[in-house]
């Protein structure tokens, strides 16, 4: 279970870079770390289940949260695209 997350609520033009990438690294790349460490060793027993948390402002943009937004619309796509190549391993 992936349930890591950073909040940020903020007007984006006053949102530094490297706030925005601090929170990606966080909320999305810290998902994809811990996938990439668990599936091998999923796919070598041919069975596991994946759950990613997320949020509802990543499937419909908030105001004042757009950044935050992105990391999870990210994490959502990620999720569903990965979702049908792991089924070949029954994973889910």
């Amino acid at each position: 279970m992936n349930n890591a997350g950073q909040g940020l609520v903020s007007v984006f033009e006053c949102i530094p870079i490297d706030k925005a990438q601090n929170l990606f690294d966080a909320n999305f790349f810290g998902v994809m770390r811990v996938l990439k460490a668990a599936l091998p060793g999923m796919k070598a027993r041919k069975k596991g289940r994946i759950i990613n948390v997320s949020s509802i402002i990543g499937v419909n943009g908030h105001p004042f949260s757009e950044i935050y937004s992105a990391s999870k619309f990210a994490l959502e796509g990620l999720t569903e695209s990965l979702a049908p190549t792991l089924r070949k391993f029954n994973i889910r």
